[in-house]
């Protein structure tokens, strides 16, 4: 392992032309992504890593491979991995604007290793006016931060499976799911009449008002 170590390749040098690319990097973010048929399946489970340099890189394990590799990645754990393929990172809404992605495979080698660095959680502001001012699509995820100023009542948002419940922040910000009782807790118990939040991988939409 200690030779593996020594011939890291940092995250912002990936490229399908990498030659046998093996990064030491954490787990900054995990999350699975349910089947539209199905939401007790997984059709993938998705990463953002980041290394000790503080750039970001999405990870995706297809369906096939979920059962392989799900018991032996955690949120905030810190590994080596090897044996992977590198793709273009395209789609809407991306989690990091790196430009390519590692998709593992059958054979890829994950070993757990010591967190020897620090980067926090690697927040990339951007500010209000960037966003709208954003000279292409903006078709990645964004950190914000704002003051609170108000919070909504619970509503209803879609129909059937994908039914979800939603709040706006009048950062302005819309939160489903889970998310609405993490917020609400924080702003119960942090004692402030306006917290500050930060937001982090947020979906812009182009609504009026500065709507993520």
């Amino acid at each position: 392992m200690a030779e593996l170590v020594n011939v890291c390749v940092m995250l912002k040098d990936i490229e399908p032309n990498t030659l046998k690319p093996v990064i030491k990097a954490r787990v900054n973010r995990l999350w699975s992504v349910p089947s539209m048929k199905n939401p007790l399946e997984f059709n993938s489970i998705e990463m953002v890593l980041v290394d000790s340099q503080g750039f970001k890189i999405q990870a995706t394990i297809l369906r096939e491979l979920v059962n392989i590799f799900q018991s032996n990645i955690v949120e905030e754990g810190s590994y080596i991995f090897c044996d992977f393929d590198v793709d273009r990172n395209v789609g809407s809404y991306k989690p990091t604007r790196h430009a390519f992605k590692l998709l593992f495979k059958e054979g890829t080698v994950v070993k757990p290793t010591e967190p020897d660095f620090v980067v926090n959680y690697c927040v990339s502001l951007m500010t209000n006016w960037e966003i709208r001012n954003f000279k292409a699509h903006l078709d990645f995820l964004v950190d914000i931060i704002g003051v609170v100023t108000a919070i909504s009542p619970e509503k209803d948002f879609g129909y059937g499976i994908g039914a979800k419940k939603y709040v706006s922040l009048e950062v302005e910000c819309m939160l489903f799911d889970d998310y609405i009782n993490v917020v609400k807790d924080y702003l119960k118990f942090c004692g402030r009449p306006r917290p500050i939040i930060v937001i982090q991988y947020a979906r812009f939409i182009p609504l009026p008002g500065p709507v993520f």
